[in-house]
């Protein structure tokens, strides 16, 4: 925990157990088909429950999508979700920017996930990176960091989030996280950190 007693870390390790578990389907083969199908059943009406009300999107990395609609795009989702609306000139608005999108965009875009609708739009972005930002220089200007370094060192790994306000709570956030943590274990991370305020709306997300 930084100095600042409103931050808090919450980590985020490979190794934890979890997933869904699937029913188990044994005895006499006369009833095999019979236990399938009504498994089946069972697993249908749980996910047609999950998805009523929902709406379909896709998730996929950035990629070679440079173009300014997308961009756009995504600093709209980006200052929406700010939590400040208001900045004392454009430099201060383009230097908030800088601080927790640009860089990633222009430097980490590997590491860049969208959320689109069925008709490409997006509804949400993630933006990643895998060095860790308490010994890497280009983060020095985040001095919090200095506070946790022991768990940045062990969790290197981060990323920033955010959804179009119509899209939350619908399942894309924990589908973001998990593209860009399959990538950081591909990658050799040994785990992710998050940052985030005690009084957030995010924290009971993490």
């Amino acid at each position: 925990v930084a100095e600042n007693r409103s931050t808090e870390v919450l980590a985020l390790n490979w190794d934890r157990p979890g997933g869904i578990a699937s029913p188990r389907v044994s005895g006499e083969t006369r009833c095999g088909h019979a236990r399938l199908r009504r498994a089946g059943q069972a697993l249908a009406a749980e996910a047609a429950g999950h998805l009523q009300g929902k709406r379909m999107v896709a998730i996929a990395a950035l990629g070679d999508d440079t173009t300014d609609v997308t961009r756009i795009a995504i600093e709209r989702i980006f200052f929406a979700s700010a939590g400040r609306a208001t900045f004392a000139d454009a430099a201060e608005r383009s230097a908030f920017r800088e601080r927790w999108l640009g860089r990633y965009l222009d430097h980490d875009g590997a590491h860049v996930f969208l959320a689109r609708d069925l008709d490409g739009a997006v509804a949400g972005y993630l933006v990643g990176c895998l060095d860790d930002p308490a010994r890497s220089a280009r983060f020095g200007d985040i001095s919090y960091y200095s506070g946790f370094s022991d768990l940045t060192e062990r969790y290197p790994a981060y990323l920033h989030i955010n959804l179009d306000p119509a899209w939350r709570s619908q399942g894309i956030g924990g589908r973001l996280i998990d593209a860009f943590s399959q990538q950081a274990a591909e990658a050799g991370a040994p785990g992710v950190h998050v940052v985030t305020g005690a009084e957030a709306r995010n924290v009971g997300f993490y």
